[in-house]
C-alpha cells in the first residue's frame, strides 16, 4: 500500500524502514509483539520522534494498574468566584 500523501510517496517509499513495515505487514498470522514493533517503527517515521516519547499501555502489557484517587483541596478566591459564577450563569440560562 502505498501512502495516500504525496509527501508519504516521495518520502516514506524509499525509507528502508517503511519497507520493512510494509513487508511485516504483508505477511499472515502476524502477534502482537509483531504489530506492536511495527506501530513503534512507524511513529519514529514522524518527524517529531526524536523529540517524544510515549509509552502506551498496550505497549507493556498488564505491568500497570491505575489506582485513581480524589484527592479534595479548597479553591482559592479567584477559584471560587469563577465557579460561583459559572454556577449561577448555567442556572440563568436554564
Amino acid at each position: 500500500m502505498l501512502p495516500a500523501h504525496p509527501w508519504g510517496h516521495l518520502v516514506l517509499t524509499h525509507d528502508p524502514t517503511y519497507q520493512e513495515v510494509q513487508d511485516t505487514l504483508g505477511r499472515s498470522n502476524l502477534s502482537a509483539s509483531d504489530r506492536i514493533v511495527c506501530i513503534n517503527r512507524l511513529e519514529q517515521l514522524h518527524t517529531f520522534s526524536g523529540m517524544i516519547n510515549r509509552t502506551r499501555r498496550r505497549d507493556i502489557g498488564e505491568f500497570t494498574v491505575r489506582k485513581p484517587e480524589t484527592v479534595t483541596i479548597d479553591f482559592t478566591d479567584q477559584q471560587r468566584k469563577l465557579h460561583d459564577d459559572l454556577l449561577a450563569t448555567q442556572a440563568a440560562i436554564l
